[in-house]
């Protein structure tokens, strides 16, 4: 399982390797070499960096032993403001509030609206998370 950890550490080990905004030559061994990783997961990763956009379209495993890795400085800005971590610890801290937000909505179903609106906000977070809008 490729794990927030994992994700991080690879995109640290680009980020210090490679250059931003040009195509780079990754050999993959340095990659699995570091960090315990299948060569399906590091082609999933790549898609999921493409797709934040902290990669171009370019980034891609071309063989076994062979990516091609266009990097944009996103990426460094991602990891310097917590990366995968701080994005998986930040869903747990929402769907904490969430939980938090329904308790008190059974507890005291007074003012509802305002609850209503909370859990809304909480859920629109979550969302985002997962690529919603």
């Amino acid at each position: 399982m490729i794990t927030p950890e994992i994700k991080d550490r690879i995109l640290a080990y680009l980020c210090d390797t490679f250059e931003f905004e040009g195509v780079c030559v990754l050999q993959n061994e340095d990659i699995f070499n570091r960090v315990p990783i299948s060569l399906n997961e590091l082609e999933a990763f790549f898609g999921q960096l493409v797709r934040m956009r902290l990669a171009g379209r370019e980034t891609e495993v071309i063989t076994e032993s062979k990516s091609y890795i266009y990097l944009y400085l996103e990426a460094q800005d991602f990891l310097r403001i917590g990366g995968f971590i701080a994005k998986e610890a930040t869903l747990k801290q929402s769907i904490e509030k969430l939980h938090l937000e329904m308790q008190k909505l059974r507890q005291d179903p007074s003012d509802p609206l305002t609850s209503i609106a909370n859990v809304t906000s909480i859920l629109a977070n979550i969302l985002t998370f997962f690529g919603g809008k």
